[in-house]
C-alpha cells in the first residue's frame, strides 16, 4: 500500500498527496472506483506511447489529427500533475466532470455534455436507442453514430474551429483516443472538448442543457482556461482526460494496472 501510494504520488508529480486530491474529488461526488481506474492509467501510461490514427480525407491529411512532429503516429503522457475524469454514470443535471490538479492541489467539477447517440439534442427522456439530456445509456466509437465514448483518451493541441463562440475568441482542444475499438475513431469523428452555450456553470439554467454529437461541451466561460491547463504541444502528448461509463463501472478495479 505504502508503495503504490509512493509510486502514485511520483506519477501525478504533486505538491499535493494523492490521498488529498482522492479526498476533495470524493467529497465532491466522484467515483471511488473511476478514482483507481486511473491511478492504474497513470501507473501504466507513463513513459509509454500510444499508436494513433493518420487520418486522411480527400487525400489529404487533416492537420488537427495529425499533429505530433516528425511524421508520428504516437502520443504519450506529457502532463503528470494534472488529469480529467469525466463520469458518464452520474446524470447530466450534476457535475461530472472532475480536474485532478495535483501542482496546486485543487479539484474543481462542472458540467459537460454527452454525446444524443439516435435522439434529438433536447431529447428529455430516455427511450430505446435514444440517449436523453440526464442520461448517457448508449456510447459508440462509430462515424455518424452521434454518441459519445468512453475509456483513455490524451489531450492534444488547441485550436478554433466551428465552436468560437459568440465573439471568435473560444478554443476547442483536440482528444486523442488510445483504446482501439473503444474510442480511437475520436480523431476521425472530431470528438473534442469545446465550449456551448447551454452548458452553464450558474445561473437558473445552469447544468448540461443541451447533447451533443459525441463532444465533450463544457461552458463558453470556462473553455478556454481549461483548454490551457489541460492541452498537449505539438512534439508530445498532454494529459489524462479519462471518461468512465458503463463499461469501466463493470470492469474490475484494477483493470487498466493490467
Amino acid at each position: 500500500m505504502i508503495k503504490l501510494i509512493l509510486f502514485t504520488l511520483f506519477i501525478f508529480n504533486s505538491n499535493a498527496s494523492v490521498l488529498e486530491l482522492k479526498e476533495k474529488y470524493l467529497a465532491m461526488g466522484g467515483n471511488p472506483k473511476a478514482f483507481e481506474h486511473l491511478k492504474c492509467v497513470f501507473k501504466n501510461s507513463m513513459g509509454k506511447s500510444f499508436d494513433t490514427k493518420r487520418i486522411v480525407k480527400n487525400d489529404l491529411l487533416i492537420p488537427r489529427c495529425n499533429e505530433l512532429e516528425g511524421n508520428s503516429n504516437s502520443i504519450s503522457v506529457n502532463k503528470s500533475n494534472v488529469a480529467v475524469i469525466v463520469d458518464y454514470t452520474k446524470k447530466g443535471s450534476e457535475k461530472r466532470m472532475f480536474i485532478l490538479d495535483g501542482y496546486h492541489g485543487i479539484v474543481s467539477s462542472h458540467y459537460v455534455s454527452h454525446g444524443s447517440f439516435q435522439a434529438d439534442i433536447f431529447n428529455k427522456k430516455l427511450r430505446p436507442m435514444k440517449n436523453s439530456l440526464d442520461w448517457a445509456k448508449y456510447f459508440s466509437n462509430e462515424e455518424g453514430s452521434k454518441a459519445s465514448a468512453t475509456g483513455l483518451y490524451i489531450t492534444g493541441k488547441s485550436y478554433q474551429g466551428h465552436w468560437k463562440g459568440p465573439k471568435g475568441d473560444k478554443f476547442s482542444m483536440v482528444l486523442h483516443g488510445v483504446e482501439p475499438q473503444v474510442n480511437d475513431m475520436a480523431c476521425e469523428r472530431t470528438i473534442v472538448m469545446h465550449g456551448n452555450e447551454d452548458i452553464r456553470e450558474s445561473g437558473y439554467r445552469k447544468g448540461a442543457r443541451q447533447m451533443s454529437n459525441g463532444c465533450f461541451m463544457v461552458d463558453y466561460k470556462l473553455v478556454n482556461k481549461m483548454v490551457r491547463r489541460l492541452q498537449g504541444s505539438a512534439n508530445a502528448g498532454g494529459s489524462v482526460f479519462f471518461v468512465y461509463g458503463p463499461r469501466e463501472a463493470a470492469m474490475d478495479a484494477s483493470a487498466y494496472c493490467q
